[in-house]
């Protein structure tokens, strides 16, 4: 993987990173609390996780990587769930 350099410190990419996920986080949750009032708390668990699932596929397809293999940790993932 080409190391592409940055001119961002470490600590600066790191808040940053944090702050992205902090919103996320706190949209889902908003958009969770409206949505059972239109579903089921259940169904709208799972369209959250279909949706990311789709996600997750659609950016290692664009990217070109390969997903997770057998034998790299998806098999204990799978078994926690």
């Amino acid at each position: 993987m080409p190391v592409i350099p940055t001119t961002i410190s470490f600590p600066s990419r790191a808040l940053i990173c944090l702050g992205i996920v902090s919103v996320l986080w706190g949209t889902t949750w908003i958009a969770s609390r409206q949505g059972v009032f239109f579903m089921p708390p259940l169904q709208l668990a799972g369209i959250r996780q279909l949706l990311a699932g789709a996600i997750y596929v659609i950016y290692f397809t664009y990217k070109k990587r390969p997903g997770p293999r057998a034998g790299n940790g998806i098999s204990s993932v799978c078994c926690v769930c």
